[in-house]
């Protein structure tokens, strides 16, 4: 069963993991704090995880996912694509394009799981249409592998594909192809080819460039651990700022808020965000823990922790009468696997996304019987 707690940790786990590899010579060795706060963070999330599961938070709900009417969502994705239009011909409408880009990003999950139950052809046209749309008008290419990883977890969701071998490899080999997929897309978008310049900026060791592994594999491999290895460097250092009612205040405003209001304030108050140190310029993500560090040093990085192990029984909870609840149980799911990257929460080009399956809340155990098909899972 998807469940954001256990994504957190397995999310982590496997970053610890691939940093042992160690492919690039940049990574300092990860000292016994770092260890030791993960370790707890994936415990703790674990055994909320376990709660979240008893209190039935994550359970099966295909039955309650609205039918969906066809003339409705073609006129309804024509309005979309004419939105879109207007947003490129004014240069991305501050503000606009964060609302259009993570709302179609939801409504495309939406079609997905519609087409999983329904298997209707026009499902899936639309669905690879806005697609296709967001990876190439969105000015954020990050959501393409989000938009992946969603599809993918509501895949796992409806299908439960978990419950025989063959589904277990497909899976498997999915993961396995949206890693190279992310290579791919990273060497396209960079403008190199080969990849091989991904392999001086990330300090490829000898011992990667001469075994088996495509080079695109790389890419997944920096972009997940060099987070890790910039905290590392950070937390080492002890490269936190000395802790005070206005370093709070902004250390709330910076990691609480969604960046498009952030931005606002940080001007009026004559800040900015803080940075931190980095093994190359080039890769400058620390987790979502950095700035938190930096903020206020280990109260910060504890208070964050610890939000980051509530916060899904609190959303999970409040949406649970949603119709639209399987579109923000994998949203947030998602959104907690790319924790490993950065604070995802203040990254409102993905974490605005969360904002819409309250517009589907309503008194399931009230509605007419006439009003859905229920669908029994598989």
């Amino acid at each position: 069963m998807i469940n954001p707690n256990y994504i957190y940790s397995v999310a982590f786990l496997f970053v610890m993991a691939i940093y042992q590899l160690r492919w690039s010579d940049l990574y300092p060795t990860l000292n016994s704090a770092i260890l030791t706060l993960l370790f707890v963070t994936i415990l703790v999330n674990l055994l909320i995880g376990h709660f979240s599961s008893k209190m039935n938070l994550t359970k099966s709900r295909i039955e309650e996912l609205s039918k969906m009417n066809l003339p409705r969502l073609i006129l309804f994705t024509l309005f979309l694509l004419l939105l879109w239009t207007i947003d490129k011909a004014f240069g991305d409408i501050p503000t606009f394009h964060i609302v259009l880009v993570t709302f179609t990003s939801f409504y495309n999950c939406y079609i997905f799981s519609r087409y999983l139950i329904e298997k209707k052809t026009t499902q899936f046209f639309v669905f690879i249409i806005l697609f296709l749309t967001t990876a190439i008008l969105s000015t954020y290419r990050i959501l393409i592998f989000f938009n992946l990883i969603t599809c993918l977890l509501t895949y796992i969701y409806i299908k439960n594909p978990f419950k025989s071998t063959i589904g277990k490899i497909l899976v498997g080999i999915s993961l396995i192809g949206l890693f190279y997929v992310f290579g791919v897309m990273g060497n396209n978008f960079k403008g190199h080819e080969t990849g091989k310049v991904i392999l001086v900026i990330g300090g490829a060791t000898d011992e990667f460039k001469s075994s088996f592994v495509p080079d695109e594999y790389f890419w997944i491999y920096l972009y997940a651990s060099s987070p890790l290895a910039n905290l590392e460097l950070n937390i080492s250092a002890n490269n936190s700022i000395q802790p005070s009612m206005r370093g709070y205040f902004v250390w709330g405003i910076s990691e609480f808020l969604p960046d498009f209001i952030s931005k606002k304030i940080f001007p009026l108050l004559g800040e900015k965000q803080l940075d931190g140190i980095q093994v190359n310029s080039a890769l400058n993500v620390s987790t979502v823990y950095l700035r938190s560090f930096r903020y206020a040093s280990w109260f910060g990085l504890t208070i964050m922790a610890l939000f980051i192990a509530v916060f899904p029984i609190i959303y999970l909870y409040l949406i649970r009468n949603s119709k639209y609840f399987i579109i923000g149980l994998v949203s947030i799911s998602t959104l907690y696997m790319f924790l490993v990257f950065d604070n995802i929460f203040a990254f409102s080009p993905l974490s605005f996304q969360l904002v819409y399956p309250f517009f589907g809340i309503y008194r399931i155990t009230n509605r007419s019987t006439d009003d859905n098909q229920s669908y029994e899972k598989k």
